[in-house]
């Protein structure tokens, strides 16, 4: 071999590297004068027109910020006027960690007021990072043409009812999803169906219909009576404190005609009152059977039964 003949005294070996990792082949090429040191992927010049791939002084091949696509086989070939020499062929394997979609941000349930402006940000990571997308029940409000990458933000203007959202992230490992509430805080509907049963001379039943069209449910309604036959007294009265959409009212006035409306509360304050209803209280000494009662006739203007009310009247503040 001709002094100066250029020889590789350091050959590329074999490397294993992560994905977006930096990688640097080895290639020590000796001879007179110094020789050139270009490299070969898979038999073809390298890129170095790629910002990431370099060709430095030191003839070694670096790198950066490695890609899928960079998985090949190099060698370096070093040359100078007496000839060339190729050094031994070494492969780079890019290992691609993969991972399933997890979310990193996930909004949590949100109140506003009637007409709000919210603003609903959705993060996922995973690898591959995954698709984002935000819908409502079964409508999607992403649609397909350009989906966000690991960020969503659901832009809502002027909410004025109580909605369920679902963000989705979803790479070829998987989906996941994330519900949230929007609730928007609001009053609650006056009460309906308001009926009354069970009447004797001085007690009634009440029952409603429960709200089920408020996301934000009753916690308590208030009774309003007063009764309207002349000579009875017209003093509004109230019971409070109710749970339950049933009610008996006690301490009535017997053969007299009554006015009731409900009232129901939650966390942001009171409804509306009910629609009326006007109900007449029994005769005195109307017959009620109670247990363990045995009637006597003689005694049937003498005996009147009052049933113990489960709600005791409380004045409720204002």
């Amino acid at each position: 071999m001709l002094h100066g003949y250029p020889r590789i005294e350091t050959h590329p070996k074999l490397r294993s590297v992560e994905k977006d990792r930096s990688v640097l082949l080895q290639c020590d090429a000796k001879g007179d004068p110094k020789p050139t040191v270009i490299w070969l992927k898979d038999g073809l010049p390298v890129d170095t027109s790629d910002p990431r791939i370099q060709v430095m002084e030191s003839g070694y091949l670096q790198i950066l910020n490695s890609q899928e696509s960079d998985e090949a086989t190099y060698e370096c070939v070093a040359e100078n006027e007496h000839g060339v020499a190729y050094s031994y062929r070494a492969m780079i394997y890019i290992k691609v960690r993969r991972i399933a979609p997890k979310f990193t941000r996930a909004p949590e349930d949100t109140r506003v007021m009637p007409g709000s402006d919210v603003n609903l940000t959705c993060v996922a990571v995973g690898s591959p990072m995954p698709y984002v997308k935000w819908r409502q029940a079964a409508q999607d409000l992403t649609g397909d043409d350009n989906i966000p990458i690991g960020k969503n933000i659901l832009q809502l203007t002027n909410v004025v009812e109580s909605k369920n959202y679902t963000c989705e992230a979803s790479s070829d490992l998987g989906n996941i999803e994330h519900h949230v509430q929007v609730i928007v805080d609001a009053l609650p509907h006056p009460p309906t169906g308001l009926r009354g049963s069970e009447v004797t001379a001085s007690t009634i039943r009440l029952t409603w219909e429960r709200d089920t069209k408020s996301l934000d449910k009753p916690h308590s309604y208030t009774v309003y009576y007063r009764a309207l036959t002349s000579g009875a007294g017209g003093r509004m009265q109230e019971v409070s404190g109710i749970t339950r959409p049933v009610v008996t009212i006690g301490q009535l006035r017997a053969f007299t005609r009554y006015s009731f409306q409900v009232v129901a509360f939650n966390k942001m304050g009171r409804s509306r009152h009910s629609d009326a209803i006007e109900v007449v209280t029994g005769e005195l000494g109307q017959y009620v059977p109670t247990p363990h009662h045995h009637h006597h006739p003689a005694q049937q203007h003498h005996c009147h039964h009052h049933i113990t009310l489960p709600v005791s009247p409380t004045p409720h503040p204002h």
